[in-house]
């Protein structure tokens, strides 16, 4: 995942409140493969810290993607985009 396009994804749709903007632009990033597919996620700290956000945040979006079927977690491995996500 490119940062840059993740930040300046961030500053659009600015009505909406972080954890929305953060959620809109990990989806956004998987449906136009930005990520590609099977590729492990930034941890939520990493992010976290580098965007100047909270962990928190991060975390909910990761949960509502996964709960949407985007993504999965293996416990002590990290955040996973679903082979079959589109």
């Amino acid at each position: 995942m490119n940062l840059f396009n993740l930040f300046t994804l961030l500053l659009y749709n600015a009505q909406y409140k972080l954890k929305v903007r953060l959620y809109l632009a990990f989806k956004q990033s998987i449906q136009t493969l930005q990520w590609g597919r099977d590729l492990k996620c930034h941890s939520s700290r990493f992010l976290s810290e580098s965007l100047g956000i909270s962990r928190d945040t991060v975390e909910k979006s990761y949960q509502q993607l996964e709960h949407e079927g985007w993504l999965y977690r293996i416990k002590g491995k990290g955040t996973f985009i679903k082979v079959n996500a589109q």
